[in-house]
């Protein structure tokens, strides 16, 4: 017993002697070698059937079709694009799920969902991802399949390749940038919306995530048959659609079809006015959707004529030459406010709360338009300085005033829309109030699209 104490004493002392003192050749404390900051590649991506902001878009790693709180999320911004971190998950397969948002093109809100499938080793930085209506009828396709692995995702692709008369490259390319790919888009959706519409309407109550899934579904499997999807659906779904509500809608999806076939094939119309080419064909679709929700079974109901075209989507009310685009153009919304003056009341109309005035000197027309010059512009948010400056377009023709307090305001910007030309047609010239000399303030000719309706 005396032997153990000794050794366990001399241990100690041992321990104090060498492990302790300033003068130790060992330490207590350890310091570990400096960790380099390691940095995380990202890739890009877009969210567009037009552009879809605010939309929110997760990097789903296990496939669940569901954004899990470890999961990378983000939103996409307001041109519809996001970034997220490239995981390193050794060549497998991932999914992108985008939800919610704002269609930029039509302004609606985004209440679906879209997906695409990823070979995660190909995620570039240097390349943007696309989620679209085609790449979600893809990954609603590779869904389907039995295994969900890389031959199914292949097969998948080679089944809407077909099926859509589009190469494995264009089924992921931003059908905003090809106007054959965006008539593909858009039949998609709106074909979908059109399903979406009688069946909801139809039946009692049904899942929407369900439903669009299920729609897809028959969609892939019938190559846009409408009336055989929609036999499918009521099989499925166990519910029947009424004759004419059954007839409207495949009268409505070959409209569609016939519609985007053909502007597909116009040579004149510029890929920069897609934008207004699916909000014009979303008025006219909600037309078709709005008459589905209202209808009974004793109604008749007309396929709607969407009767759209390159012309009608770019028509103006604006003299165009040497002019530039800008949707704000000499138009009442945005809250702007009005001043007209004509040569009727040939003096100078005020608003002093926001110290601005127009006097017109054109000649006297036929009809109030025909010599009615309008000023639009925002609210002052600045105190007035009493200082005003005037501001010629043409002189002798007519001035515009303005407090020189505008420069220093948070919107600066005005439009003057002058009487119509031999043509019939407005000019309308922008002013940027950015200095109190007039000699410094110079007119833009601009213009904007007509209002669709």
């Amino acid at each position: 017993m005396l032997k153990i104490q000794n050794i366990f004493v001399f241990f100690t002392v041992t321990f104090l002697l060498f492990g302790c003192g300033e003068e130790s050749h060992y330490s207590t404390e350890t310091t570990s070698p400096s960790t380099p900051e390691i940095t995380k590649e990202t890739f890009n991506g877009i969210v567009v059937d037009g552009y879809i902001k605010n939309s929110k878009v997760c990097f789903d790693r296990d496939m669940d079709g569901v954004c899990s709180v470890d999961e990378q999320t983000t939103t996409t911004d307001e041109n519809g694009l996001f970034q997220l971190y490239k995981e390193d998950l050794n060549a497998t397969l991932v999914e992108l799920i985008a939800t919610e948002g704002e269609d930029t093109s039509t302004a609606r809100d985004f209440s679906g969902i879209f997906r695409t499938i990823l070979e995660s080793d190909k995620l570039e930085a240097n390349s943007t991802v696309v989620i679209s209506p085609i790449t979600d009828l893809v990954a609603q396709s590779f869904f389907n399949s039995t295994n969900k692995n890389f031959d199914d995702l292949s097969d998948a692709k080679n089944l809407l390749s077909e099926m859509l008369d589009l190469t494995s490259e264009q089924l992921e390319e931003d059908p905003m940038r090809n106007i054959d790919i965006f008539a593909l888009s858009q039949e998609i959706q709106h074909t979908k919306l059109l399903l979406e519409e009688v069946t909801k309407k139809n039946v009692v109550q049904i899942d929407a995530l369900e439903l669009e899934s299920e729609i897809k579904t028959q969609i892939i499997e019938f190559d846009f048959d409408i009336e055989k999807i929609l036999i499918a659906l009521e099989i499925r779904l166990d519910f029947t659609i009424p004759t004419n509500e059954r007839e409207f809608v495949i009268g409505q999806a070959k409209e569609l079809k016939n519609q985007l076939n053909s502007l597909s094939k116009d040579t004149s119309l510029s890929i920069e006015n897609l934008n207004r080419l699916q909000k014009a064909l979303d008025i006219k679709q909600n037309e078709a959707y709005t008459l589905i929700r209202f209808a009974d079974e004793n109604m008749s109901l007309s396929v709607i004529d969407l009767n759209i075209t390159g012309e009608s989507i770019t028509q103006t009310l604006f003299n165009t030459t040497n002019a530039e685009l800008d949707d704000n153009a000499c138009v009442s919304q945005y809250d702007y406010h009005q001043l007209k003056s004509n040569a009727f009341v040939p003096e100078i109309v005020e608003d002093s709360k926001n110290g601005i005035g127009i006097k017109s000197s054109y000649g006297m027309g036929e009809n109030l338009e025909d010599s009615e010059v309008i000023l639009f512009y925002p609210s002052l948010s600045q105190k007035l300085s009493n200082d005003v400056t005037v501001v010629f377009q043409e002189s002798g023709e007519y001035y515009f005033t303005f407090d020189k307090s505008w420069a220093d305001n948070a919107e600066k910007t005005v439009y003057i829309r002058t009487p119509k030309d031999t043509q019939g047609l407005y000019s309308c010239y922008r002013y940027l109030l950015s200095s109190v000399h007039s000699s410094e303030i110079e007119a833009v000719k601009v213009f904007s699209y007509s209002e669709l309706n």
